[in-house]
């Protein structure tokens, strides 16, 4: 995993890829309560180029719909350079299948609820 860390808490880090800037920083800030460091872009494109160009991640945060690529392609490309990392597809509608077959770990219906987050994160083994 990409984290950072001293002696205390461990600091994963974490991108959200979201074409919304609003939703960016509330996704910012959620992350962050859970000690993640956050980057954020604004589609796909710009997610993929931070992986070809050596970014290292422990998670993505990644919604579907967005320019230039959306969240399922971007998805595809990243698995295919980074199968360690964790992404969660986001999405106003309920087809999962999208995400989940091209690589995604786990899928969120939007509006995100803190608490589905919560609980996506333990899963995925970010907190205990």
């Amino acid at each position: 995993m990409a984290s950072v860390g001293s002696n205390s808490a461990t600091i994963f880090r974490a991108l959200v890829v979201n074409a919304r800037y609003n939703e960016r920083k509330q996704y910012r800030r959620m992350l962050r309560l859970f000690n993640f460091e956050v980057d954020h872009v604004e589609d796909g494109r710009h997610a993929v180029d931070l992986f070809i160009d050596g970014a290292e991640y422990d998670f993505v945060l990644i919604d579907k719909m967005m320019p230039l690529m959306d969240g399922t392609e971007a998805t595809s490309r990243i698995r295919s350079m980074n199968s360690e990392v964790k992404i969660v597809g986001l999405s106003e509608t309920e087809d999962r299948m999208p995400f989940l077959e091209v690589g995604a770990d786990f899928f969120l219906l939007k509006p995100l609820e803190f608490n589905n987050l919560f609980m996506v994160l333990i899963h995925l083994g970010f907190l205990h």
